[in-house]
């Protein structure tokens, strides 16, 4: 996957609503072949979640990510890493719903976050 740079908030949406969905389903896949039924619970327990990283000039990066509140692994976690304010609504879309993004062409997952960057230096 080759990363960009995204122009605006309405490009950043737009990948997260085109990938997030598809590289969950790709990761989670390839446990297909481990020869273990419970290490490949584990290992799709680990992939529920999006990460994000966020950098800006002029502010610290932030790194942190998000949970899916109907996650069937939420309650399981293997790392201790879901705490309540890191879950939220990932909202399931229609190719034919109007608030597609640019250049999606079929369903497609959306999902609200507000992240506040520190200025350098803070």
């Amino acid at each position: 996957m080759t990363a960009t740079r995204p122009a605006a908030t309405s490009t950043i949406e737009q990948t997260l609503a085109a990938t997030v969905e598809r590289i969950t389903s790709e990761v989670v896949h390839s446990f297909d072949g481990a020869p273990d039924a419970r290490l490949r619970e584990v290992m799709a327990a680990l992939v529920t979640h999006l990460h994000l990283i966020v950098r800006a000039p002029g502010y610290r990066s932030l790194t942190t990510h998000v949970f899916d509140s109907e996650s069937e692994h939420l309650a399981s976690d293997a790392v201790f890493a879901v705490k309540p304010s890191l879950v939220r609504t990932f909202v399931p879309r229609d190719a034919s719903d109007p608030d597609r993004p640019a250049g999606i062409d079929g369903p497609w997952t959306s999902v609200e976050n507000d992240l506040v960057l520190a200025p350098e230096g803070a």
